[in-house]
């Protein structure tokens, strides 16, 4: 921060975590003191890896999309399509929740885990949420409709473990965004 304020910039800088349950001010956290760089090395290179399959799905579309991202509070990387038609945001939905579902979408990412999947996984879900979804057929057959998240996953070990995990992802990502589509109606000419 001394660095900083001697160039004459003044960040704000926000205290506390978000998007985490019962935020601990960071000053104030004795509890997650732990930081091993291996790991954190091997989680970047993981990004780096999957960034550059997705930012390659998202090429190939020819609407409105986001661009690949992080989302810093839950660590998932992920991308959104979008079909040009608005959506209404679940009831009760949060400010984050109310401002990125407000438009049809068909998203797709990879995500660390957390308590409820303990493990590392791609996802895929439409919002709305398409009629019927949870009874698509989606590739590789590793992936499928998981009840509890709502959303069809695919272990990143599956992935990982595939003969060419490349394409096990564009495979997942483009049948997962195939189902959901279409079951919402979007034109097929969206993707190339």
């Amino acid at each position: 921060m001394d660095r900083l304020h001697a160039l004459d910039v003044g960040p704000r800088i926000w205290p506390s975590p978000v998007e985490v349950p019962s935020p601990i001010p960071f000053p104030e956290d004795t509890v997650h003191a732990t930081y091993d760089p291996a790991w954190a090395h091997r989680y970047w290179r993981v990004l780096c890896c999957v960034d550059a399959v997705m930012k390659e799905y998202r090429a190939r579309f020819r609407g409105r999309t986001s661009p690949v991202h992080l989302f810093w509070g839950t660590f998932d990387l992920a991308n959104a399509r979008y079909s040009g038609r608005p959506a209404e945001p679940p009831p009760g939905a949060d400010l984050i929740t109310r401002l990125t579902d407000d438009a049809e979408q068909v998203s797709g990412g990879f995500w660390p885990g957390d308590a409820r999947l303990p493990e590392a996984a791609f996802y895929a879900y439409g919002y709305p949420r398409p009629d019927g979804i949870e009874d698509a057929t989606v590739r590789p057959d590793a992936a499928g409709w998981n009840s509890d998240m709502g959303e069809f996953i695919l272990s990143y070990d599956a992935v990982q473990r595939s003969a060419d995990p490349r394409r096990t992802l564009l495979d997942f990502l483009d049948s997962t965004y195939e189902a959901c589509a279409s079951r919402l109606g979007w034109d097929p000419a969206l993707v190339r």
